[in-house]
């Protein structure tokens, strides 16, 4: 089984509250929120691959590698 996350858990509302996480929240709703809500469609259908091409293009981009990065270090 998969891992269950929690909006309640401490650590995972301290990483969301990050000026980082705001700016990836912000570069995934640049297209009006459409590609994220393409993937959240596609994984509610059990369609995980879909939902990656969804993101791919926002994912992929340097400036989403870049914040990735900063959320991924302590």
């Amino acid at each position: 089984m998969g891992i269950k996350l929690s909006l309640s858990d401490p650590e995972l509302r301290r990483t969301l509250d990050t000026p980082a996480a705001r700016e990836l929240l912000q570069l995934l709703n640049r297209d009006g929120g459409r590609a994220l809500q393409a993937a959240a469609d596609a994984l509610r259908a059990g369609q995980p691959m879909d939902a990656l091409a969804a993101l791919s293009p926002v994912l992929t981009s340097g400036e989403v590698t870049a914040l990735l990065q900063r959320l991924d270090t302590p």
